[in-house]
Protein backbone atom coordinates (compact mmCIF):
# COMPACT_ATOMS: atom_id res chain seq x y z
CA UNK A 1 0.00 0.00 0.00
CA UNK A 2 2.85 2.97 0.69
CA UNK A 3 4.70 1.60 -2.30
CA UNK A 4 1.43 2.05 -4.07
CA UNK A 5 0.91 5.63 -2.63
CA UNK A 6 4.31 6.40 -3.52
CA UNK A 7 4.10 5.58 -7.16
CA UNK A 8 0.48 7.61 -7.55
CA UNK A 9 2.51 10.44 -5.69
CA UNK A 10 5.51 10.16 -8.20
CA UNK A 11 2.50 10.78 -10.72
CA UNK A 12 0.79 13.06 -9.57
CA UNK A 13 3.41 15.66 -8.65
CA UNK A 14 3.56 18.91 -10.48
CA UNK A 15 3.97 22.62 -9.49
CA UNK A 16 3.24 25.54 -11.40
CA UNK A 17 7.00 26.31 -10.69
CA UNK A 18 7.52 23.50 -12.68
CA UNK A 19 6.15 25.31 -16.30
CA UNK A 20 7.50 28.16 -17.75
CA UNK A 21 6.78 31.78 -16.74
CA UNK A 22 5.72 32.78 -20.12
CA UNK A 23 2.58 30.22 -20.11
CA UNK A 24 1.02 32.93 -17.49
CA UNK A 25 2.58 35.99 -17.87
CA UNK A 26 -0.12 38.78 -17.30
CA UNK A 27 -2.87 36.33 -16.48
CA UNK A 28 -3.38 37.86 -13.42
CA UNK A 29 -4.48 41.03 -14.53
CA UNK A 30 -6.23 39.74 -17.51
CA UNK A 31 -8.38 37.02 -15.97
CA UNK A 32 -7.87 36.81 -12.33
CA UNK A 33 -10.63 34.05 -10.81
CA UNK A 34 -10.47 32.33 -14.24
CA UNK A 35 -8.99 28.73 -14.85
CA UNK A 36 -9.82 25.67 -16.86
CA UNK A 37 -7.90 22.19 -16.83
CA UNK A 38 -8.80 19.06 -18.35
CA UNK A 39 -6.81 15.72 -17.27
CA UNK A 40 -6.50 12.23 -19.02
CA UNK A 41 -7.41 10.91 -15.49
CA UNK A 42 -6.05 7.30 -16.49
CA UNK A 43 -2.18 8.66 -17.09
CA UNK A 44 -2.56 12.48 -15.55
CA UNK A 45 -1.59 13.78 -19.07
CA UNK A 46 -3.30 17.03 -19.56
CA UNK A 47 -4.97 17.63 -22.66
CA UNK A 48 -6.34 21.41 -22.40
CA UNK A 49 -5.15 24.30 -19.81
CA UNK A 50 -5.60 27.37 -19.20
CA UNK A 51 -4.50 29.67 -16.18
CA UNK A 52 -4.11 26.20 -14.38
CA UNK A 53 -1.07 26.97 -12.46
CA UNK A 54 -2.16 30.41 -11.33
CA UNK A 55 -3.52 30.48 -7.73
CA UNK A 56 -7.45 30.82 -6.79
CA UNK A 57 -9.64 30.89 -4.14
CA UNK A 58 -10.92 27.26 -3.87
CA UNK A 59 -14.29 28.25 -2.39
CA UNK A 60 -16.32 24.97 -1.49
CA UNK A 61 -14.42 22.71 -3.45
CA UNK A 62 -12.08 22.97 -0.17
CA UNK A 63 -14.27 20.35 0.78
CA UNK A 64 -12.85 18.00 -1.37
CA UNK A 65 -9.89 17.93 1.23
CA UNK A 66 -12.11 18.13 3.99
CA UNK A 67 -14.01 14.70 2.51
CA UNK A 68 -10.42 13.17 1.77
CA UNK A 69 -9.77 13.05 5.23
CA UNK A 70 -12.82 11.59 6.26
CA UNK A 71 -12.11 8.99 4.00
CA UNK A 72 -8.75 8.36 5.41
CA UNK A 73 -10.16 8.39 8.94
CA UNK A 74 -12.46 6.04 7.60
CA UNK A 75 -10.38 3.54 5.84
CA UNK A 76 -8.14 3.37 9.26
CA UNK A 77 -11.05 2.67 11.24
CA UNK A 78 -11.09 6.39 13.19
CA UNK A 79 -14.14 7.02 11.83
CA UNK A 80 -16.61 4.72 10.93
CA UNK A 81 -20.08 5.64 8.99
CA UNK A 82 -22.43 4.94 11.65
CA UNK A 83 -20.26 6.96 14.34
CA UNK A 84 -21.80 9.70 15.84
CA UNK A 85 -20.48 13.25 16.20
CA UNK A 86 -21.07 16.15 17.97
CA UNK A 87 -22.24 19.40 16.83
CA UNK A 88 -20.50 22.91 18.18
CA UNK A 89 -21.52 26.20 18.48
CA UNK A 90 -19.01 27.06 16.02
CA UNK A 91 -20.57 24.55 13.57
CA UNK A 92 -24.13 25.07 14.34
CA UNK A 93 -23.68 29.03 13.90
CA UNK A 94 -21.91 29.26 10.53
CA UNK A 95 -22.85 30.89 7.51
CA UNK A 96 -24.92 28.74 4.94
CA UNK A 97 -25.45 26.50 3.16
CA UNK A 98 -26.25 24.10 6.15
CA UNK A 99 -27.77 21.07 6.78
CA UNK A 100 -29.03 22.85 9.88
CA UNK A 101 -27.21 20.97 12.54
CA UNK A 102 -28.18 22.19 16.46
CA UNK A 103 -25.44 22.94 18.95
CA UNK A 104 -24.97 19.91 21.35
CA UNK A 105 -26.97 17.51 19.30
CA UNK A 106 -24.76 14.34 17.33
CA UNK A 107 -24.97 13.75 13.84
CA UNK A 108 -23.66 10.23 11.76
CA UNK A 109 -20.46 10.60 9.62
CA UNK A 110 -22.55 9.72 6.86
CA UNK A 111 -24.58 12.52 6.82
CA UNK A 112 -21.86 14.92 7.34
CA UNK A 113 -20.08 13.05 4.29
CA UNK A 114 -23.37 13.43 2.45
CA UNK A 115 -23.97 16.68 3.95
CA UNK A 116 -20.84 18.25 2.40
CA UNK A 117 -20.88 15.91 -1.14
CA UNK A 118 -24.83 16.78 -2.01
CA UNK A 119 -25.67 20.23 -0.08
CA UNK A 120 -22.13 21.29 0.38
CA UNK A 121 -23.23 21.81 4.12
CA UNK A 122 -20.60 24.49 5.98
CA UNK A 123 -21.78 23.22 9.15
CA UNK A 124 -21.30 19.35 8.18
CA UNK A 125 -17.53 20.90 7.09
CA UNK A 126 -16.48 22.17 10.92
CA UNK A 127 -17.93 19.02 12.48
CA UNK A 128 -15.52 16.70 10.50
CA UNK A 129 -12.75 19.42 11.32
CA UNK A 130 -13.54 19.60 14.76
CA UNK A 131 -14.05 15.25 15.11
CA UNK A 132 -10.34 15.10 13.70
CA UNK A 133 -8.18 17.99 14.22
CA UNK A 134 -9.89 19.04 17.62
CA UNK A 135 -10.02 22.66 15.72
CA UNK A 136 -10.84 23.68 12.57
CA UNK A 137 -7.92 25.77 12.62
CA UNK A 138 -5.62 22.61 13.42
CA UNK A 139 -7.32 20.50 10.78
CA UNK A 140 -6.86 23.14 8.48
CA UNK A 141 -2.85 22.46 8.95
CA UNK A 142 -3.61 18.65 8.24
CA UNK A 143 -5.33 19.58 5.20
CA UNK A 144 -2.60 21.44 3.84
CA UNK A 145 -0.16 19.10 4.80
CA UNK A 146 -1.84 16.19 3.09
CA UNK A 147 -1.73 18.45 0.21
CA UNK A 148 1.99 18.98 0.27
CA UNK A 149 2.27 14.94 0.38
CA UNK A 150 -0.39 14.67 -2.57
CA UNK A 151 1.81 16.86 -4.53
CA UNK A 152 0.05 19.86 -4.35
CA UNK A 153 2.69 22.19 -3.66
CA UNK A 154 0.37 25.92 -4.11
CA UNK A 155 -2.77 25.17 -2.29
CA UNK A 156 -3.11 26.44 1.21
CA UNK A 157 -6.09 25.69 3.31
CA UNK A 158 -7.22 27.97 6.58
CA UNK A 159 -10.71 26.14 7.15
CA UNK A 160 -12.59 23.12 6.24
CA UNK A 161 -15.66 24.79 4.15
CA UNK A 162 -14.23 27.10 1.74
CA UNK A 163 -15.78 30.36 3.23
CA UNK A 164 -13.93 33.43 2.41
CA UNK A 165 -10.69 33.90 3.72
CA UNK A 166 -7.79 35.70 1.55
CA UNK A 167 -4.75 32.98 2.59
CA UNK A 168 -6.84 29.93 1.57
CA UNK A 169 -5.61 29.23 -2.13
CA UNK A 170 -5.12 26.60 -4.77
CA UNK A 171 -4.93 26.09 -8.61
CA UNK A 172 -6.57 24.21 -11.48
CA UNK A 173 -3.75 21.87 -11.29
CA UNK A 174 -3.59 20.89 -7.66
CA UNK A 175 -7.65 20.34 -7.55
CA UNK A 176 -7.15 18.13 -10.43
CA UNK A 177 -4.49 16.44 -8.27
CA UNK A 178 -6.63 16.03 -5.31
CA UNK A 179 -9.63 14.55 -7.98
CA UNK A 180 -7.04 12.17 -9.23
CA UNK A 181 -5.76 11.03 -5.37
CA UNK A 182 -9.72 10.67 -4.65
CA UNK A 183 -10.27 8.41 -7.42
CA UNK A 184 -7.62 6.49 -6.51
CA UNK A 185 -6.52 5.87 -3.29
CA UNK A 186 -10.74 6.09 -1.79
CA UNK A 187 -12.50 4.17 -4.78
CA UNK A 188 -14.58 2.69 -1.99
CA UNK A 189 -15.64 6.12 -1.47
CA UNK A 190 -15.19 8.15 -4.72
CA UNK A 191 -19.26 6.85 -5.99
CA UNK A 192 -20.69 8.72 -2.99
CA UNK A 193 -20.03 11.94 -5.58
CA UNK A 194 -22.21 10.71 -7.82
CA UNK A 195 -25.14 11.24 -5.36
CA UNK A 196 -27.67 13.99 -6.54
CA UNK A 197 -29.54 13.93 -3.16
CA UNK A 198 -30.32 12.12 0.35
CA UNK A 199 -32.33 11.94 3.45
CA UNK A 200 -31.70 14.13 6.36
CA UNK A 201 -34.21 13.64 9.42
CA UNK A 202 -36.94 13.15 7.26
CA UNK A 203 -35.99 15.31 4.22
CA UNK A 204 -35.02 15.69 0.82
CA UNK A 205 -32.14 17.40 0.29
CA UNK A 206 -31.08 17.75 -3.50
CA UNK A 207 -27.97 18.44 -5.14
CA UNK A 208 -27.27 21.40 -6.86
CA UNK A 209 -24.53 19.93 -9.54
CA UNK A 210 -26.56 20.31 -12.71
CA UNK A 211 -23.18 19.27 -15.02
CA UNK A 212 -23.42 15.45 -12.71
CA UNK A 213 -27.50 15.57 -13.42
CA UNK A 214 -27.63 16.76 -17.31
CA UNK A 215 -24.10 15.32 -18.89
CA UNK A 216 -24.39 11.66 -20.15
CA UNK A 217 -21.11 9.88 -18.30
CA UNK A 218 -20.71 12.35 -15.18
CA UNK A 219 -19.32 10.63 -11.94
CA UNK A 220 -18.94 13.70 -9.30
CA UNK A 221 -17.13 16.09 -8.41
CA UNK A 222 -18.15 19.42 -6.23
CA UNK A 223 -19.18 22.53 -7.14
CA UNK A 224 -18.23 26.45 -5.10
CA UNK A 225 -18.76 30.01 -5.31
CA UNK A 226 -18.15 32.91 -2.86
CA UNK A 227 -18.20 36.19 -4.67
CA UNK A 228 -14.05 36.51 -4.63
CA UNK A 229 -13.71 33.13 -6.57
CA UNK A 230 -16.81 33.22 -9.03
CA UNK A 231 -18.33 29.74 -9.86
CA UNK A 232 -16.35 26.91 -9.71
CA UNK A 233 -16.61 23.37 -10.75
CA UNK A 234 -14.47 20.18 -10.55
CA UNK A 235 -15.99 17.24 -12.57
CA UNK A 236 -15.05 13.99 -13.28
CA UNK A 237 -16.73 11.46 -16.14
CA UNK A 238 -16.19 8.37 -17.71
CA UNK A 239 -17.07 7.49 -21.62
CA UNK A 240 -16.62 4.47 -23.88
CA UNK A 241 -13.61 3.77 -21.77
CA UNK A 242 -11.91 6.99 -21.63
CA UNK A 243 -11.95 9.09 -18.29
CA UNK A 244 -11.60 12.58 -17.67
CA UNK A 245 -10.99 14.96 -14.73
CA UNK A 246 -12.49 18.85 -15.62
CA UNK A 247 -11.90 22.34 -13.65
CA UNK A 248 -13.73 25.40 -14.28
CA UNK A 249 -12.92 27.96 -12.12
CA UNK A 250 -14.20 32.02 -11.92
CA UNK A 251 -17.36 31.41 -14.27
CA UNK A 252 -19.31 34.18 -14.04
CA UNK A 253 -22.33 32.27 -13.59
CA UNK A 254 -23.71 29.04 -13.21
CA UNK A 255 -24.87 28.38 -16.45
CA UNK A 256 -21.83 29.70 -18.33
CA UNK A 257 -19.83 27.34 -15.28
CA UNK A 258 -21.81 24.65 -16.45
CA UNK A 259 -21.59 25.19 -19.99
CA UNK A 260 -17.78 25.88 -20.09
CA UNK A 261 -17.29 22.59 -18.29
CA UNK A 262 -19.43 20.39 -21.30
CA UNK A 263 -17.80 21.98 -23.93
CA UNK A 264 -14.20 21.33 -22.90
CA UNK A 265 -15.50 17.60 -21.55
CA UNK A 266 -16.92 17.10 -25.32
CA UNK A 267 -13.37 18.26 -26.85
CA UNK A 268 -11.68 16.23 -24.25
CA UNK A 269 -13.56 13.25 -25.39
CA UNK A 270 -12.99 13.60 -28.61
CA UNK A 271 -9.14 14.26 -28.15
CA UNK A 272 -8.49 11.06 -26.39
CA UNK A 273 -10.98 9.31 -29.15
CA UNK A 274 -8.45 10.93 -31.71
CA UNK A 275 -5.87 10.07 -29.92
CA UNK A 276 -6.41 6.36 -29.80
CA UNK A 277 -6.44 6.32 -33.56
CA UNK A 278 -3.43 8.59 -34.22
CA UNK A 279 0.17 7.87 -34.79
CA UNK A 280 0.83 11.17 -33.03
CA UNK A 281 -1.11 11.65 -30.13
CA UNK A 282 -2.05 15.05 -29.27
CA UNK A 283 -1.25 16.24 -25.51
CA UNK A 284 -0.32 19.42 -23.79
CA UNK A 285 3.54 19.80 -23.30
CA UNK A 286 2.95 19.31 -19.73
CA UNK A 287 1.68 16.48 -17.87
CA UNK A 288 0.92 14.77 -13.99
CA UNK A 289 4.39 13.02 -14.96
CA UNK A 290 7.79 14.55 -15.43
CA UNK A 291 7.54 18.01 -16.55
CA UNK A 292 8.96 18.36 -20.39
CA UNK A 293 9.60 20.91 -22.67
CA UNK A 294 7.24 22.81 -24.93
CA UNK A 295 7.28 21.34 -28.42
CA UNK A 296 6.06 24.41 -30.39
CA UNK A 297 5.81 22.03 -33.25
CA UNK A 298 3.02 20.03 -31.51
CA UNK A 299 -0.25 21.22 -32.38
CA UNK A 300 -2.61 20.90 -28.88
CA UNK A 301 -5.67 22.78 -27.71
CA UNK A 302 -2.89 24.43 -25.41
CA UNK A 303 -0.80 26.44 -27.99
CA UNK A 304 -4.38 27.65 -29.60
CA UNK A 305 -2.31 26.75 -33.23
CA UNK A 306 -5.39 24.53 -34.40
CA UNK A 307 -8.55 24.95 -31.89
CA UNK A 308 -10.82 22.11 -31.70
CA UNK A 309 -13.73 22.24 -33.93
CA UNK A 310 -17.46 22.42 -32.73
CA UNK A 311 -18.06 19.10 -31.03
CA UNK A 312 -20.65 17.44 -33.99
CA UNK A 313 -17.26 18.26 -36.46
CA UNK A 314 -14.72 16.58 -33.55
CA UNK A 315 -16.91 13.46 -33.57
CA UNK A 316 -16.98 13.56 -37.23
CA UNK A 317 -13.23 13.68 -37.94
CA UNK A 318 -12.76 11.09 -34.89
CA UNK A 319 -14.93 8.54 -36.53
CA UNK A 320 -14.39 9.10 -40.54
CA UNK A 321 -12.81 5.74 -40.21
CA UNK A 322 -16.30 4.00 -38.78
CA UNK A 323 -19.61 5.54 -40.05
CA UNK A 324 -22.10 3.91 -38.05
CA UNK A 325 -20.19 5.28 -34.58
CA UNK A 326 -19.83 8.30 -36.59
CA UNK A 327 -23.37 8.76 -36.35
CA UNK A 328 -24.46 7.33 -33.23
CA UNK A 329 -21.55 10.01 -31.38
CA UNK A 330 -22.95 12.79 -33.51
CA UNK A 331 -26.61 12.15 -32.51
CA UNK A 332 -25.85 11.40 -28.86
CA UNK A 333 -23.54 14.70 -28.74
CA UNK A 334 -27.38 16.89 -30.40
CA UNK A 335 -29.60 14.66 -27.84
CA UNK A 336 -27.30 15.58 -24.98
CA UNK A 337 -26.64 19.29 -25.52
CA UNK A 338 -30.21 19.59 -26.77
CA UNK A 339 -31.54 17.97 -23.25
CA UNK A 340 -29.33 19.92 -21.16
CA UNK A 341 -30.22 23.04 -22.87
CA UNK A 342 -34.27 22.91 -22.47
CA UNK A 343 -34.16 21.82 -18.60
CA UNK A 344 -31.56 24.83 -17.70
CA UNK A 345 -34.47 27.40 -20.35
CA UNK A 346 -37.76 25.89 -18.51
CA UNK A 347 -35.08 26.91 -15.13
CA UNK A 348 -34.41 30.26 -16.18
CA UNK A 349 -37.72 30.79 -17.25
CA UNK A 350 -39.48 30.28 -14.20
CA UNK A 351 -37.21 32.59 -12.76
CA UNK A 352 -37.54 34.99 -14.86
CA UNK A 353 -41.61 34.70 -14.23
CA UNK A 354 -41.34 34.71 -10.75
CA UNK A 355 -39.19 38.01 -10.63
CA UNK A 356 -41.19 39.86 -13.12
CA UNK A 357 -43.91 39.22 -11.08
CA UNK A 358 -42.52 40.10 -8.32
CA UNK A 359 -41.34 43.49 -9.79
CA UNK A 360 -44.50 44.06 -11.15
CA UNK A 361 -46.29 45.02 -7.98
CA UNK A 362 -43.77 46.71 -6.51
CA UNK A 363 -42.94 49.21 -9.34
CA UNK A 364 -44.85 49.61 -12.83
CA UNK A 365 -41.89 52.50 -14.41
CA UNK A 366 -39.62 50.14 -16.92
CA UNK A 367 -41.22 47.04 -17.27
CA UNK A 368 -39.15 46.14 -20.31
CA UNK A 369 -35.52 47.10 -18.68
CA UNK A 370 -37.41 45.35 -15.71
CA UNK A 371 -37.64 41.97 -17.49
CA UNK A 372 -34.91 42.22 -18.95
CA UNK A 373 -32.33 42.53 -15.96
CA UNK A 374 -34.52 39.16 -14.18
CA UNK A 375 -33.27 37.28 -17.38
CA UNK A 376 -29.59 37.75 -16.09
CA UNK A 377 -28.30 35.39 -13.35
CA UNK A 378 -24.64 35.92 -13.30
CA UNK A 379 -24.46 38.48 -10.61
CA UNK A 380 -23.44 36.50 -7.29
CA UNK A 381 -26.17 35.98 -4.59
CA UNK A 382 -26.05 38.56 -2.09
CA UNK A 383 -27.52 36.63 0.79
CA UNK A 384 -25.18 33.86 0.73
CA UNK A 385 -21.31 33.81 0.57
CA UNK A 386 -21.28 30.53 -0.15
CA UNK A 387 -23.71 29.21 -2.19
CA UNK A 388 -22.96 26.51 -4.50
Amino acid sequence: MAIGKHIIRLLLLITAFSLPLHLFAGTACADERKAELIVDATNGKILYQKYAGETRYPASLTKMMTLYLVFDALKTGKLAMGQMLAVSEKAAEISPLKLGLKAGSRVSVEDVVLGMIVLSANDAAVVAAEALGGSEWQFAKQMTLTARKLGMNNTVFKNASGLPDDEQITTAYDLAILAMAIQRNHPEYYPLFSRTGFIFKGRRIKGHNRVLQHYRGAEGLKTGFIRASGYNLVTTARRNGFSLIGVVMGGDSIQSRDDKMIVLMNQGFNTLYANKHSDNPTYSAHNFGAPQPIDRNNVTLQTGKDAVPSDDKSDADANSADPEKKSKIASQSKIEKTSYKKKTTIHKKKSVKKKHKKRKATKQTKPAAAKQKSVSNSKAPKTTPDSH
